[in-house]
């Protein structure tokens, strides 16, 4: 987070989401499925959407679960804030299938 934002801002955003993120009922694995259908449903949080799909995925969410988690999302937050979050779903797995990227 430090080299996305700089220290004094990542500094700022745990103290201000470190509490929310505490280890209890919710894995750290749901709390990144659930802070990603926020952010789609959101819309206009398309760079923020990116980091957490990355993290989602470092976290052990499949690449088809994040797709069908969309999906769903097109029903209820619309088909354009979806197929966004698609495409950026679908930059990040190539991304980490290219051994160069």
């Amino acid at each position: 987070m430090t080299g996305m934002l700089g220290e004094r801002m990542a500094h700022e955003a745990i103290v201000a989401a470190g509490g929310a993120w505490v280890d209890d009922c919710l894995s750290p694995r749901d709390r990144s499925l659930i802070v990603v259908a926020s952010l789609v449903t959101q819309g206009g949080a398309e760079a923020r959407l990116r980091g957490h799909l990355r993290w989602a995925l470092e976290r052990g969410v499949t690449g088809e679960e994040l797709e069908a988690l969309m999906t769903l999302l097109a029903v209820y937050a619309g088909y354009p804030r979806a197929s966004t979050a698609i495409e950026l779903l679908r930059d990040e797995l190539a991304t980490r299938e290219d051994p160069t990227g």
